[in-house]
Order: C-alpha cells, then sequence, then structure tokens
C-alpha cells in the first residue's frame, strides 16, 4: 500500500463535489492506488510531470488502455482536490 493516507476524504470529496456515485467514486480511489503503485506522486511533482513518468513507465504495458485512462483521470482529480486553486 502507498502513502495514500487521504483516501476516505477524497472519496467523500468525489461524491460531494463531483457528483459520483459511491461506487464511481470506489473506482476512481482504486484507480489512483494503482497508478501510486505504479510511480509515486511527489510533492515536487506537477501533474504534467507525473503523467509523462506514468506513461514512460513500463509496467504499462500489462494494463488495458481503457484502465490507463480510468487511472490519469483518477490522478487529475486528486491534484484537483488536495490543490483546487492549481488543476482546472
Amino acid at each position: 500500500m502507498t502513502n495514500f493516507d487521504k483516501e476516505k476524504e477524497f472519496k467523500l470529496w468525489l461524491e460531494e463535489s463531483k457528483g459520483m456515485t459511491s461506487k464511481a467514486a470506489g473506482d476512481a480511489v482504486s484507480r489512483l492506488r494503482r497508478s501510486l503503485r505504479l510511480v509515486p506522486i511527489t510533492t515536487q511533482k506537477n501533474l504534467h510531470e507525473y503523467l509523462i513518468q506514468l506513461d514512460d513507465s513500463s509496467l504499462l504495458n500489462e494494463i488495458p488502455q481503457s484502465s490507463i485512462s480510468s487511472m490519469k483521470r483518477a490522478i487529475v482529480l486528486y491534484l484537483e482536490f488536495t490543490h483546487p486553486k492549481t488543476i482546472r
């Protein structure tokens, strides 16, 4: 498991702020966890740098494209959740 310590708050935010169902929010949390196992987010990394590193990960070759898209969307949502004024 990663150091993803805001999981419950993130899921609640997805439901309340983004209008996601509990299942969809849970799926987004799961996709985020999966991406964090591949490439951890550091405080210095911006969204663009993170997505490039994720794309360069050789482990992505084993993941279906639809899952990769869902993972990237979850990352964008998480960064919007943690930095609401910088991600739009």
